[in-house]
């Protein structure tokens, strides 16, 4: 999973909301949501980490799995 949070950059909320990359937000966002996955995996993993992947899934998780979308240019 950081593998391709690294490969799209989705460190920048442009490339979250990016329509291409919505699958893959979609599934970090059921990630984070999943008491089992976040509470219990994540917590004996997190440390093994990128700091900027623990920080992406973190506040992934306080948002409730929601990302930004931004509207389809014109």
């Amino acid at each position: 999973m950081e593998n391709v949070y690294t490969e799209f950059e989705l460190e920048h909320p442009a490339n979250q909301a990016n329509p291409r990359n919505r699958g893959w937000m979609m599934l970090f966002g059921r990630w984070a949501r999943s008491p089992i996955l976040y509470n219990q995996v994540w917590a004996a993993v997190r440390a093994d980490y990128n700091p900027l992947f623990q920080r992406f899934v973190d506040n992934l998780q306080q948002r409730g799995g929601n990302f930004a979308e931004v509207p389809p240019r014109p």
